[in-house]
């Protein structure tokens, strides 16, 4: 039988062979794949292989590019923005009431609306490169400063649809 420290410490290797093993495995996985720039590019920023890109495609896609209104339903990254929204707002309060266990609502309410405010929505996807990956009509000339946070939200929104709020948690964290 194995003692306690010793199960733990089986556990600890198996999970840094599995670390290891696994980003190989993705990395192989990724010579074989159709689109393999995408899932690069989408790797180095997410941490893993996405299992399709479809949601990834549409959430770096503005509203300003698609032409007709039942195209923009259905093709622009607005409603992948609208749920990756109420996802990053999740996986904020969450650790803020982990964190601040004697904090009052008042406190925990502020500190999330600092934390996921436009701004700070936008640093995070400039520092990500999405500024890079929107696909956009004359987004550069736009007014909007927006375009990039909501962009993001969207991001996460397909992280959630390719791969379910555990994955969109550690991404985030």
């Amino acid at each position: 039988r194995l003692r306690r420290t010793q199960y733990k410490y089986c556990i600890q290797k198996n999970i840094i062979y599995f670390n290891v093993f696994g980003k190989l495995y993705n990395e192989i996985r990724l010579l074989f794949r159709k689109d393999k720039e995408s899932y690069r590019v989408l790797y180095e920023i997410l941490g893993f292989l996405p299992d399709s890109l479809e949601p990834y495609k549409i959430a770096l896609t503005h509203s300003s590019l698609t032409a007709s209104a039942q195209k923009k339903r259905a093709m622009c990254n607005e409603r992948l923005e609208f749920l990756g929204d109420a996802i990053i707002d999740a996986v904020v309060s969450d650790l803020l009431y982990a964190r601040f266990k004697k904090e009052r609502e008042g406190f925990l309410t502020k500190s999330r609306s600092n934390l996921v405010c436009r701004e700070t929505l936008n640093k995070v996807a400039l520092g990500l490169g999405l500024d890079k990956l929107v696909q956009s009509h004359n987004v550069g000339r736009q007014h909007n400063n927006n375009v990039y946070g909501n962009a993001f939200e969207a991001f996460v929104g397909a992280v959630y649809i390719d791969k379910g709020y555990e994955a969109c948690r550690r991404f985030l964290l």
